[in-house]
């Protein structure tokens, strides 16, 4: 079971590493960095500057058990890349660019009587060329006709579903989808809301006519109290990581414990105390892969022998021409967190993952590169959102999931 489990992690890992990339001269990333003017830190630089920040009173102040936060966040991810997957006889190719921006702005409050409550809004995009294997692409289309909202569901749906080929390449279908969205969000007391207002939501299979999908819905609503009261924080005092100054913190958010963990992980610290504190933190992936399964090992983690060979033999399989992992923080000269960013940047040129047995094959092999940004800004700006929204209806009815989802059949046993 545990190869299993590790077998489709590394497929979906496989799937992140060649399904994405940077189109353009625009996305390297750059939103998710703060410039500075830096140099490395070492562990009694560390101890001096960090070694007495509580990232938790950086970020809500003084009083851990009651506090009002808001934050505006700048996201952006390309990708680009391809990936064929054989198994058994035929060889499913796939082949995608992708596009994805999101801003978001939210006002978080908490106190110990009535847990977390936030409200936001934003906006996202996406955008999506690429080619799929035709059967998935017709699977895909047999599900929607299933759930057609317009649909009888106690018509009798004359449809066959796609059969599997059995040998070779398997065919192709272009794919294309755009997506421009509003999002809403309001958490509070034993409820919560998700919204989405489609501004545009379309896509194309193929050479057929581009169709729109849904216009506005709920998401969820009515949540858990689970979901509400997930906020909130409470300093462990066994942090395992050393503590770098004697007088300092030693806590779950002391900024000096974790960023030795940083170096002991194999990144490298740097530090602009010009006016405040900057903190950069960089990365190779595969460094920093190894390092955090080399420390899984040491706190004796259940790791099969066979399985460690099986990770390192992965990793070795992918040939990069950039791995860089950046990771952003910027402190006042109060030590009030004013920002975060990460700047991750991947072109992987070759892979190939071999999982075959004597009885089966499977075998992933493609490349692709990975350009993704993330700036979240501290803000005293107040959430404005729409007040009413009466009129968004709750996303299964929308799609008509709820009666027709039973009428399709599990794909493993199609064809």
């Amino acid at each position: 079971m545990k190869k299993l489990a590790l077998m489709l992690a590394s497929v979906m890992m496989a799937g992140a590493l060649v399904g994405v990339c940077a189109c353009g001269p625009n996305s390297s990333g750059d939103d998710g960095k703060i410039e500075g003017h830096y140099t490395e830190a070492t562990e009694q630089d560390i101890a001096n500057k960090a070694g007495s920040i509580d990232l938790l009173t950086a970020l809500v102040g003084s009083d851990p058990d009651s506090w009002t936060i808001g934050a505006k966040a700048q996201e952006k991810l390309d990708v680009d890349g391809k990936i064929d997957l054989t198994i058994g006889d035929v060889v499913w190719p796939l082949q995608a660019k992708l596009g994805e921006e999101l801003n978001y702005f939210v006002n978080v409050a908490y106190n110990t009587d009535e847990g977390t409550s936030f409200e936001g809004t934003g906006s996202a995009k996406v955008s999506l060329e690429g080619k799929g294997p035709t059967y998935g692409v017709e699977y895909l289309k047999y599900l929607l006709s299933m759930m057609d909202p317009d649909q009888d569901p106690d018509a009798n749906i004359d449809v066959d579903p796609p059969e599997l080929p059995e040998t070779g390449t398997a065919p192709t279908t272009d794919v294309k989808a755009n997506v421009e969205t509003n999002i809403y969000t309001v958490v509070g007391g034993d409820d919560a809301k998700l919204y989405a207002e489609l501004k545009t939501a379309k896509y194309k299979f193929g050479t057929e006519a581009e169709q729109d999908l849904i216009g506005k819905g709920g998401l969820f609503d009515g949540a858990s109290k689970f979901f509400v009261d997930m906020g909130g924080f409470d300093v462990e005092e066994t942090y395992f990581a050393q503590q770098v100054a004697a007088e300092g913190p030693a806590s779950l958010y002391n900024l000096g414990s974790i960023l030795v963990m940083v170096k002991q992980l194999g990144g490298k610290v740097y530090f602009d105390a010009s006016n405040g504190l900057k903190v950069k933190v960089s990365f190779q992936l595969v460094d920093l892969i190894k390092g955090i399964y080399s420390f899984a090992q040491g706190e004796e983690y259940d790791v099969e022998e066979e399985e460690d060979d099986l990770l390192l033999a992965m990793l070795d399989s992918v040939k990069f021409s950039k791995q860089t992992v950046e990771v952003y923080l910027q402190l006042d000269s109060n030590n009030n967190l004013k920002q975060i960013g990460l700047d991750l940047d991947v072109g992987v040129t070759s892979m190939t993952l071999d999982f075959s047995g004597e009885d089966e094959t499977f075998i992933i092999s493609g490349s692709g590169s990975l350009s993704l940004s993330l700036s979240v800004e501290k803000t005293n700006d107040k959430v404005t959102a729409p007040t009413d929204l009466s009129s968004y209806k709750n996303i299964e009815d929308i799609i008509g999931f709820e009666d027709k989802a039973e009428m399709a059949p599990d794909p493993e046993f199609v064809g």
